[in-house]
This record gives structure tokens, sequence and C-alpha cells, in this order.
């Protein structure tokens, strides 16, 4: 990997809008409730994380049956990440049940290769773009020729916002509460550690969260960790996960011992981050903190020692709320502000839950589409 990039300042802080509101049986983290030092709000903050979400219709039912025929393009950020891939297969069963078609391009990461699929995108006259992940910033002259085109653009991975900020050239965004999931992975960072977290933070610089997530983390050990720190910050692109991400954190580890949570913003790291770890030798030393919630990725919470939370967004529940916003553009509707998704995090305490592809966040909401699309 390139040399690595540590930012101990992030960018101005995203407004901080919680995108769902979750209620329901509280779990105490079991790192919260063994270690001493950790403070009350952090232990209450992470129990009220752990609830099951709640669903909330985003905005007016509409005849979601008009866009039947029509083909949606996808473009993510890489076709290789795992929870774009489940992804991908929970849209193109939500916009089937309309009859509406699915086509996924290939993309590895690259702004070149994003490029090149909204081309084919337009010329293959796609009724819709939806960007998963693809940071707008990177392809503006492409966007605007979508846009020239009538082709609408939604953009899925997006941080809370209006749109015209957030991605102008697009139609419509489906944000995340990527704020709040950063300060859950604090807040589980302080609990693990007993308040003396020294924290390396992993993202990846072309994704627009990132400098979100490292605000949010600063604020929250700033407010309720003193004694925490960041370490630095650790850059990764994509391209380089599977080839040298293992040997890139067993080289962090041995330059700086006292690291002791290793904090991916994208949870599809961790199968590269945890043999790095082990291969360091430090897997009774340095856990791992995460986000995103792939369902394959959870079990290294139950499996082993290394992973001890994950701040999870329903795969499915993202995937019909971006098709909600698909389908409210190709019928003519306007799109909502905010589809409202939830997260929740998973702990050893609580991994039980999880099992299966939309375990833990409930059911409701595929039932609350259908009556806002009137197919139910």
């Amino acid at each position: 990997m390139k040399s690595s990039l540590r930012i101990l300042a992030g960018a101005a802080a995203a407004a901080i809008t919680a995108a769902g509101v979750l209620f329901g049986t509280a779990f105490a983290t079991a790192s919260a409730a063994s270690k001493p030092g950790v403070p009350a709000s952090v232990t209450a903050a992470l129990a009220k994380a752990q609830k099951l979400p709640r669903a909330v219709a985003p905005g007016p039912a509409f005849d979601a049956k008009k866009a039947k025929g029509k083909t949606v393009w996808v473009v993510g950020v890489s076709t290789t990440v795992p929870i774009l891939e489940l992804q991908n297969q929970l849209m193109q069963s939500a916009l089937a049940l309309v009859g509406v078609k699915q086509l996924v391009a290939s993309t590895d990461g690259s702004p070149g290769s994003w490029v090149t699929a909204i081309n084919a995108a337009i010329a293959h006259n796609a009724a819709a773009i939806v960007l998963e992940g693809t940071n707008p910033s990177l392809i503006k002259p492409q966007l605007q020729k979508a846009q020239a085109a009538k082709i609408p653009v939604i953009y899925d991975f997006a941080n809370p916002g209006p749109v015209s900020k957030v991605a102008p050239f697009t139609n419509a965004t489906v944000s995340l509460p990527f704020p709040q999931g950063g300060v859950t992975m604090a807040d589980e960072a302080i609990a693990e550690t007993g308040g003396h977290a020294n924290i390396e933070l992993i993202g990846l610089n072309t994704q627009p969260q990132n400098s979100v997530y490292q605000n949010a983390i600063e604020r929250e050990l700033k407010l309720k960790c003193p004694a925490c720190k960041i370490a630095g910050y650790l850059n990764a692109p994509i391209a380089d996960w599977s080839s040298t991400m293992t040997s890139e954190i067993v080289n962090l580890l041995h330059r700086n011992p006292s690291i002791n949570v290793l904090m991916a913003y994208y949870d599809g790291l961790v199968q590269f981050v945890v043999p790095g770890v082990t291969q360091a030798g430090d897997s009774g030393h340095v856990t791992v903190v995460t986000h995103d919630g792939t369902p394959s990725i959870l079990d290294n919470i139950s499996s082993g020692n290394v992973v001890v939370g994950d701040v999870g967004i329903s795969n499915a529940w993202q995937a019909w709320a971006t098709a909600d916003q698909t389908l409210r553009l190709l019928t003519g509707t306007k799109p909502v502000a905010n589809e409202g998704i939830p997260g929740r995090l998973w702990t050893k305490s609580d991994i039980a839950n999880s099992q299966g592809t939309n375990a833990g966040y409930g059911s409701a909401f595929m039932t609350m589409y259908k009556k806002l699309w009137r197919v139910s």
C-alpha cells in the first residue's frame, strides 16, 4: 500500500442528523457492563444503540407500478465490496415487485471505472442511475451529461443534508446515519478499553463520509473520554485491501504498540484487518470496532475476540429505501428529504439476534414500503 496518510484533524463537520428512531428492548454491551472507568452516559448510549429500529413512513404513498418496464442502472463504488453485492440483490427484489429491472455495472473502486459505467448507462438510455457510495464530486461531468439526457440520478450512502449541498447534479439522496455511527463507534471503543482507548482510524479518502465519521468520533471522545486518544488515520484504497491491508496493519501495530483499537469505517476491511492483528500477536490487546453490519462480517464478533462491535445498517432496509427514492423519480413523484434509515449496534451481548439477512431490524419496513407503493 502507498504510504499511510495520517490526519489528526477532520474537515468541517456535516450536520448531525440521525436517520432513524431507535426503540425496543435494550441490551447493555458486555464491554460497558464489565469494565470500570466507563461513564454512565456511554453505557446508556450503547444500550440505546442496541434497540430494535422502528419503521416510519418517509413520505406519501404513490403508484409505483407506473414505473413498470423501466431499467435502472446501478453504479457502485466497487462491485467487489460485500455490502454492495448483498444490497444489489435485495434492491433488485424490491424493484421487481413493480416490474422494474436492474442492471449492475462493473466497477473497481476507481473514478475511471465509474465514468465508464455512467457513460454506458447514458448510452443505453437508462431510466435512472443509482450511485452506491460513488462520490459524486469526482464524476461531475458525467452527472451533468445524465442530467442533460434527463436521466435522474440517486445517490445512495449519502451524508445527511440537502441534495444541493450533499450531492450536486443528482436528483435525490439516500442518506445514512453516519454521524451517529461515528458517535456509537467511539462509545464502544471507550467501553471496551475502560476509558483508555488509543485509536487508529481506518478509512477511504475517496468517500465523503470519512470526515463526518472522524468529526463525530473526535467530538464524542473529547466529551466523554479525555484520556482517550486518536493515534492516527490510515487511508485504505479498495484496490489495496486484499493485497497489502494485512501487512499494513502488522507494520502499524509494530510501529505503535500502544494502539489498542482499530476503528474501520467500512466493515469490508475487517476480513483483512483481523489477520493483521493476529499476525502481529496482538489479538489479546487490540480490538476492532467498525461500521456497516454486513452479515458475513458480523460472524467475526461471535467467532473471535478481535471484533467487538459493528454498527449495522440493515442492508434490506437500505435497499428498499433506495428503491423507494428511485421509484418516486421514475413515476414523477417528488423524492423524500430523508428515508429515515436507522442503525443498530452489534456486540457479543446481542449478536445472536443478528442471524439472517435482515434479522435484528424487523420486517415492518417492507410492509410499509409495499403500502407506500400500493402493491400490498
